[in-house]
């Protein structure tokens, strides 16, 4: 596999792409909705503070799924407009289940072109970018459609901390490829991305669940990392060349 996303040149990721569903009826049944409202919980918790600080007014979220933590967020900043983009299922159960904010179905890896005038001020792309055949693109889509001056919320999990130093491959099959913190950091501002702030966070919402006692507790019985989802808060550095 090629380094130019700046992995190792032995990392092997996988081939096939197998997460992209069309399925609207069954596809979000409650395992799935539940885990959903679980996973990445953090990454919207720093959003809110984002939206507190800097009065951001419009947040797209680019692979919002079934924006469970998107409505958590919408409860906490009812006054901010708020877009989802996601696959056709996810958009669906959106639009049956939610009379606020924008829904958009796209497929991120093949995406529509862009003829929306309208920018955010931040936009939430949480644990979306491991799952895509070619990374480049999300990258492209984010670009497009953040204002010059406003913020992008990056998450995605540390292959360090979630596996070990020597990991060379996903051992999630739904995982295209995984990068270390510092890979992704030079990836992003090598595309135009500056910097702003990174930090190590747990995977999943702490309560006493099994995903919880999984992720976490487990986890740090045998001695492994809780903190391994990273994330990357940036903005645009330069017009990629």
């Amino acid at each position: 596999m090629s380094n130019r996303y700046f992995l190792p040149k032995d990392y092997q990721g996988n081939e096939a792409r197998i997460t992209f569903d069309n399925e609207t009826e069954t596809y979000w049944d409650a395992r799935r909705l539940g885990n959903s409202l679980r996973y990445q919980h953090q990454v919207y918790a720093l959003a809110s503070k984002l939206i507190s600080e800097h009065s951001f007014q419009t947040v797209f979220d680019v692979g919002c799924g079934p924006a469970s933590k998107l409505a958590w967020l919408h409860s906490r900043h009812p006054d901010v407009h708020f877009t989802g983009f996601d696959q056709p299922n996810a958009i669906a159960f959106c639009l049956k289940h939610y009379d606020w904010g924008e829904w958009r179905a796209d497929d991120f890896d093949h995406p529509e072109p862009f003829g929306q005038s309208e920018k955010a001020d931040l936009i939430i792309c949480s644990d979306v970018i491991e799952h895509l055949t070619d990374p480049d693109h999300l990258l492209d889509y984010v670009m497009q459609r953040i204002k010059p001056d406003g913020m992008v919320l990056f998450s995605t999990p540390d292959r360090e901390r979630l596996y070990s130093k020597i990991s060379k491959k996903p051992r999630n099959p739904y995982h295209i490829r995984e990068w270390a913190a510092l890979e992704f950091i030079s990836y992003l501002r090598n595309y135009g991305f500056e910097i702003v702030h990174t930090e190590h966070q747990l995977p999943v919402r702490m309560a006493v669940t099994k995903t919880f006692w999984a992720q976490v507790v487990r986890r740090a019985f045998r001695g492994q990392s809780i903190f391994y989802n990273f994330v990357c808060l940036v903005t645009l550095a330069h017009k990629k060349k």
